[in-house]
């Protein structure tokens, strides 16, 4: 589609000529940059998926051996043993391919009440589980940020590759066609009037 109250003029046809290889050069990179940012979530969402299979099968695992624990030892007794554990995250950012992502570390501070050495094999195992899941927990959901964060980007790529793609290249395109087509007819025209000036003239 040609725009509206377009001059048809050499520097007029050399600006849209500039434009549409800007828009060529900027379509390829965001083309590369799209394949690139989806090459790196593939392996990202199976690692998710990864860790989120092993995050559920140590939940359970956990579960039951909180439950396993319950009934030996009543549920009273068994909520004095557990630690308090205080989680402190910290949350950096890290660049990856111009998308700042972010980078989860925590510590954990325990208030222990109790003596490992007099405390009961299957309360000591529950305990072990829900601490080794928190890990877990916490690099579940830095790998889902980073993929959604991912996804949006690629996403938000692919609208910019596909508005330069269907609607900003093609509409240049047009525009240099129109332009270069009224040039032709100018040039045409000024030169039947050039010939028919020289028959009046007797040149």
């Amino acid at each position: 589609m040609v725009s509206a109250n377009i001059r048809a003029t050499r520097m007029e046809l050399l600006n849209y000529r500039r434009r549409l290889r800007l828009a060529d050069r900027g379509y390829k990179l965001l083309k590369d940059k799209r394949d690139r940012l989806m090459a790196d979530l593939f392996p990202l969402l199976e690692k998710e998926g990864e860790k989120r299979e092993a995050v559920e099968r140590k939940l359970s695992e956990a579960y039951r051996l909180l439950t396993v624990a319950k009934a030996r030892m009543g549920e009273k007794e068994l909520k004095g043993t557990f630690p308090y554990a205080r989680v402190e995250p910290k949350v950096s950012r890290e660049n990856l391919f111009g998308i700042i992502v972010p980078r989860i570390e925590f510590e954990i501070e325990q208030e222990r009440h109790y003596s490992v050495s007099t405390l009961p094999v299957y309360a000591q195992e529950a305990i072990e589980a829900f601490e080794d899941l928190l890990k877990d927990l916490f690099e579940l959901a830095e790998l889902e940020a980073r993929c959604e964060l991912l996804a949006m980007e690629i996403e938000k790529t692919k609208r910019r590759v596909n508005a330069l793609e269907h609607v900003l290249i093609p509409e240049l395109k047009a525009n240099i066609r129109y332009i270069d087509m009224k040039i032709e007819e100018m040039d045409r025209s000024e030169t039947v009037n050039r010939i028919k000036m020289k028959e009046m003239l007797g040149v």
